[in-house]
């Protein structure tokens, strides 16, 4: 924080009782690290743990092959953290912790994929380029949520360290895998559309986008399908910028550069 909104930032002391958080720069800046604390403080303030029983024996295929099924439910249940006891303990508790809502999306999830798995279970793989994958998933799992609430089917996504790592997977009853399947593919078909796109920013926030060699351009890109934002040259003074990647890309980077802005 104190590296992006260019401020200072100074806590009490490890053994001081005061709650003061002091943050000294230009206005809007102390204004927009005010707004980042607390939005850390009202997270951790309703974070939850809770606790849900499922046989030992159907630990090892809820988390699935390195850790894919389970990842795919924290990623669904945005910021979640789910820990299941060691392997041979033969312990049931399973523990998840996080925001409240979603420790109990999270909890009713995984009591499901434990009733799938003891009934027939049916999966399809299907391919899209890495770099879509974060935004099929959505900011928190949103799109991704949207997806299995419509069909009821569920969608794993690889892990940094499979060599796969175009392959999605997607499991559950046949007729529902169908279903999300279509659903995907429609999706990854329209993020293969690219299109070139053109927005206006005034020259004075420019410097925030292109600053740290780039930072915010490729934390968009991560977050956006790669979508690429070039700003222009500096000295030239003009305010518009364009923007290259899928339609649906372009229209959320687009959105996201606006809600920047305004918080400029």
């Amino acid at each position: 924080i104190r590296e992006e909104t260019n401020t200072k930032i100074d806590l009490p002391t490890e053994n001081s009782n005061s709650e003061m958080i002091v943050i000294t720069g230009k206005k809007s800046s102390c204004e927009a690290a005010r707004d980042r604390i607390l939005a850390i403080q009202k997270e951790l303030a309703n974070l939850k743990e809770a606790e849900v029983s499922i046989p030992a024996k159907l630990h090892n295929s809820l988390i699935g092959s390195k850790g894919s099924l389970v990842r795919s439910v924290m990623e669904e249940c945005g910021g979640v953290h789910i820990h299941f006891p060691a392997e041979g303990s033969g312990l049931d508790k399973v523990t998840i912790r996080g925001p409240a809502e979603e420790v109990e999306r999270a909890r009713r999830q995984l009591l499901q994929l434990a009733e799938e798995k003891q009934v027939n279970n049916f999966s399809v793989e299907l391919q899209a380029k890495p770099e879509y994958h974060k935004f099929l998933i959505g900011r928190g799992g949103a799109n991704i949520r949207r997806v299995r609430d419509r069909t009821g089917a569920r969608i794993i996504f690889p892990s940094p360290d499979e060599p796969e790592q175009e392959h999605i997977t997607i499991m559950g009853k046949e007729e529902a895998v169908w279903l999300a399947q279509k659903e995907l593919e429609t999706l990854i078909k329209n993020l293969d559309d690219v299109i070139e796109d053109s927005m206006v920013v005034d020259p004075r926030h420019h410097r925030h986008f292109v600053c740290r060699r780039g930072q915010v351009l490729r934390e968009l890109a991560e977050e956006y399908g790669g979508v690429a934002v070039s700003f222009p040259r500096t000295g030239t003074h003009s305010d518009n910028i364009t923007l290259k990647g899928p339609r649906e890309c372009v229209d959320a980077a687009k959105k996201r550069i606006q809600e920047i802005v305004r918080d400029l």
